[in-house]
């Protein structure tokens, strides 16, 4: 979190670095891993069964509790090692009310993701006017439709939008 701090006055970023955990609400702490146990680059180390509890909330009441809901998100970035799906059902009122500009989030085998559908997470996403890509390590984009068979489970990102400037501008890179 301090690392972040710094990163984000050392480029200005316009930004709240918060303290939690996100979830779908179906639960209030999580245990927080040990930052000791923390390196640079690794980010792997999931949710801990001891140690410092840290408030667990979902995306919408984070965004209510900074007032948010009605100014929106620019950039929603979700990567939860596993259970960006969930955490993503917890952002539902924003994206309904489409007041995240730019979401992103990753998919592979583990966590929830070894039982929740892809092809169901893009339906959701669809139906609220949310497109969805495939990010490549290239910097191109490969859209990712409800057509193709997705569950292959293996690390990957999305990044979707909905709004017709930005999409217009992210089908250049497919």
């Amino acid at each position: 979190m301090r690392l972040l701090s710094r990163v984000f006055r050392a480029l200005g970023v316009r930004g709240r670095v918060v303290h939690a955990a996100a979830t779908d609400g179906s639960v209030s702490f999580v245990h927080a891993p040990s930052p000791r146990k923390a390196l640079a680059g690794v980010e792997s180390l999931g949710i801990a069964t001891s140690g410092p509890r840290v408030r667990a909330l979902t995306v919408d009441a984070l965004a209510h509790e900074h007032n948010l809901t009605s100014v929106g998100v620019d950039w929603l970035t979700i990567d939860t090692e596993g259970w960006d799906g969930l955490v993503l059902r917890g952002a539902k009122s924003l994206l309904t009310r489409r007041r995240v500009r730019v979401l992103e989030f990753e998919y592979h085998g583990i966590g929830p993701w070894r039982t929740l559908r892809l092809r169901d997470t893009l339906s959701w996403l669809d139906g609220m006017g949310y497109e969805c890509f495939w990010q490549g390590n290239d910097g191109k984009l490969a859209p990712a439709t409800t057509r193709c068979n997705f569950e292959f489970r293996s690390w990957s990102n999305l990044v979707c939008a909905q709004e017709y400037g930005l999409l217009t501008a992210m089908r250049r890179y497919t």
